[in-house]
């Protein structure tokens, strides 16, 4: 009995482990969608982009940070009535 809770124990591990490793993945891929969406509508909102990508508004908007920290994006005037420009 103790052999099978080891097995599936181990089986765990292996399953999280490969969860952890496409994270970095998963991130560049929403990253990148959301750069494509941005530059074929730059007036679209985090809330819109978030319902055409399939992830939460709030999971946008941190993308959003990161891609303006990291120079990829910039936003032009006001929240309602500015626009977004991806920096290649």
């Amino acid at each position: 009995m103790l052999q099978l809770l080891k097995k599936a124990l181990l089986e765990i591990k292996v399953t999280t482990q490969d969860v952890g490793d496409n994270v970095g993945d998963n991130v560049g891929d929403n990253e990148k969608r959301l750069l494509e969406l941005l530059q074929d509508n730059p007036k679209l909102s985090a809330a819109k982009a978030a319902e055409q990508i399939g992830l939460s508004s709030r999971q946008v908007e941190r993308i959003i940070k990161g891609l303006k920290d990291s120079g990829k994006l910039v936003r032009h005037g006001s929240d309602r009535g500015g626009y977004w420009e991806v920096v290649q």
